[in-house]
């Protein structure tokens, strides 16, 4: 089922994305366009997409004259953003750059995060796009281990280099990065909570019935809770221990890069990592059984025991969770009202999973309020 699942996503991504891949392509094999180009395009041999694609971006294998491999990156400049240095490619360059004499990395070339645009030859308009060029890695994607019995192997790796990767420290909390002063966007935990809070429209959720102005209340409550976390800050990479397909393994199993540093963060970043892991595990259907052993092989290669994570860390993490969740409906509600269900319809499955997860979090919490035993 999941492979099958896989096979659909990667046709419709393929589809959705074919016109740009041949318009960007046919603007990059012409000399005459784009002048001040960086050295490593100037001698394009042949551009070709590759054959998985990611959801966020156009990726491209481009080959120069000289025989060099690269992978290209493309976002299309979205049509309400202003600033200047507006794409993300900025903050995964400088991640990339903190965490390269830790972690296994694709290497960033020089001059490798710009920008260009393409004139549409039929309306006569342009489009911005940002790029990122980094070195091509002969390896495949542990993607196919997602569903194997060496996934828990897998893991145990992984828990060792998220380790690693939170050993980076930096400035500012939160995902949003500016690029001129090379810091994370909120200045203090409890303003970027603030933000999230505000982002989360309890009140329209409660009004749409999305979720029940109880549950509403126990969100705003653990939310607030958080506010009383301690703890310092530093990078996390928020999705590579649930996404296979951003870890690059060889023949032994061994892991040769993590790549794509879109999500990556400032935060609390062990509670971060692991809440990230476990509400895509929940969204993507996954029992409670197959998460915590998923979840248990990341703490023994991380180094933490399982009491403590359960004494110290379990509570930070499932309220971390109900973030993801209300982000999970609020983008189904935001698809709805543009009329675009139909286009990503896997969106409503997501929210209705994020409804009942957090749901039954407040039950949860109830119960052990009161001190009743949980149902046999």
């Amino acid at each position: 089922m999941g492979a099958e699942k896989e096979h659909k996503d990667q046709n419709w991504i393929r589809e959705t994305k074919h016109a740009v891949h041949a318009k960007v392509m046919s603007f990059l094999l012409n000399p005459a366009h784009w002048q001040n180009r960086p050295n490593a395009l100037r001698d394009i041999k042949q551009i070709v997409p590759l054959a998985h694609q990611g959801w966020c971006n156009y990726t491209l294998l481009v080959t120069t004259s000289d025989g060099k491999r690269l992978v290209m990156r493309l976002q299309a400049r979205p049509r309400h953003v202003q600033s200047v240095k507006w794409s993300v490619y900025h903050k995964e360059e400088w991640a990339i750059r903190q965490v390269a004499s830790r972690v296994p990395i694709a290497r960033v070339v020089e001059d490798g995060v710009g920008y260009f645009e393409v004139l549409d030859p039929f309306t006569k308009n342009s489009r911005q796009y940002a790029f990122m060029l980094q070195e091509y890695l002969p390896y495949p994607s542990a993607r196919a281990l997602a569903i194997s019995p060496h996934s828990l192997e897998l893991l145990r790796k992984l828990g060792k280099i998220a380790r690693d990767i939170h050993a980076v420290t930096a400035n500012g909390i939160g995902k949003d990065f500016d690029a001129d002063s090379n810091r994370f966007r909120y200045g203090t935990w409890a303003e970027y909570l603030d933000a999230c809070l505000a982002g989360c429209r309890l009140a329209e959720l409660a009004t749409l019935k999305f979720l029940s102005v109880k549950t509403c209340r126990m969100v705003e409550e653990r939310l607030l809770r958080l506010k009383q976390l301690r703890f310092k800050a530093t990078l996390c990479h928020r999705d590579f221990l649930s996404n296979f397909g951003n870890v690059l393994i060889d023949a032994a199993g061994d892991v040769r890069a993590i790549i794509d540093w879109e999500f990556c963060s400032c935060a609390p970043a062990f509670e971060y990592e692991i809440a990230a892991a476990r509400y895509t595990m929940l969204r993507d259907g996954e029992s409670e059984e197959l998460i915590e052993s998923k979840l248990a092989a990341v703490l023994d290669g991380y180094g933490m025991r399982e009491d403590e994570f359960e004494a110290c860390h379990r509570e930070t993490v499932e309220d971390l969770v109900l973030l993801n969740s209300l982000s999970a409906i609020n983008k189904y509600i935001d698809l709805k009202k543009r009329g675009g269900v139909s286009s990503e319809p896997w969106r409503r499955t997501f929210a209705e999973r994020a409804q009942v997860w957090i749901e039954t979090r407040r039950h949860t919490l109830q119960r052990r309020a009161s001190q009743l035993p949980l149902a046999a």
